[in-house]
């Protein structure tokens, strides 16, 4: 069996696909939703490109959203399989790390569409009526921009820059509220997974097909990140409301474990490798 992510390079992946003997099952796993016009132009062109698809035995796409995109633009039928997270990592620092009142944390790239900009924006209104922090951890394009405005404004918001996998988890575990405002552009959202993971109080997002595919199922936690009053609302509900923050992340942590890695690969195994497998015998 080949595994591919879908779409894929027609210069790496479609040359590998061609070369593959036609004794060789094909699974695709699509991953991308776009996030604005010339990216779905783009992708339509790959569509062009990627004649070596027609080889593909069976295709998943992590969320609804990827999935509706994989049929509609490149003329795939599948299933949903989630990204996996690896649930008893981020759980073991869910138990050995208290969470801090009023922390707010954000994990990601500062680029514009993570929406860690109007983050800032909405920490920056709540900040004057509420008891709040921001920790705000990885590197990006805007790094340095928000730099000057964290201290232009003297808003105390801690910038950890990158940060390991263990001490993502940590920071994550220790959040009241674990905040990604992402515009748009998610095909699924593993960072909210491992926040809910890892204990966070709340795990929060922007209202975005990906986001909403996880966080769909509690929509107070669904938010317009450009909307900064509003943002800031939300933030302070959940900071100031702890019997709904304590209902809503208690219902996040039980429902995660759905996406724990050996759930999604024992699925993965049976619904894909062996499925293709047995039609091939």
């Amino acid at each position: 069996v080949l595994h591919v992510q879908m779409p894929y390079s027609p210069i790496l992946a479609g040359r590998v696909i061609r070369m593959a003997p036609k004794s060789t099952r094909i699974v695709g796993t699509f991953h991308i939703l776009p996030y604005n016009l010339m990216a779905v132009l783009g992708t339509r062109l790959l569509k062009v490109l990627l004649g070596s698809r027609r080889r593909i035995d069976v295709s998943f796409a992590v969320s609804p959203p990827a999935l509706d995109f994989m049929k509609k633009d490149f003329g795939l039928d599948g299933a949903v399989l989630a990204n996996p997270v690896d649930y008893d990592f981020f759980n073991r620092h869910n138990k050995q790390t208290d969470t801090v009142a009023g922390r707010i944390v954000f994990v990601g790239r500062f680029e514009e569409r993570k929406g860690v900009e109007q983050l800032v924006s909405a920490y920056e209104v709540l900040s004057k009526t509420t008891a709040c922090e921001l920790i705000l951890c990885g590197k990006g394009p805007m790094l340095e921009r928000l730099k000057e405005v964290n201290k232009a404004k003297n808003l105390g918001i801690t910038m950890t820059g990158f940060v390991s996998e263990e001490d993502k988890a940590k920071y994550l575990a220790s959040a009241e509220l674990a905040v990604f405002p992402s515009t748009g552009g998610e095909s699924f959202g593993i960072v909210l997974a491992e926040a809910m993971a890892a204990g966070s109080g709340v795990t929060l997002g922007g209202n975005n097909p990906g986001y909403a595919s996880v966080l769909g199922v509690w929509p107070e936690t669904l938010f317009d990140p450009n909307d900064i009053e509003g943002f800031a609302e939300k933030l302070k509900e959940f900071i100031e409301n702890r019997d709904l923050r304590i209902k809503i992340g208690n219902s996040q942590r039980n429902a995660v474990s759905e996406y724990d890695v050996k759930k999604i690969c024992s699925r993965l195994m049976n619904e894909a490798y062996k499925l293709t497998l047995d039609k091939k015998s």
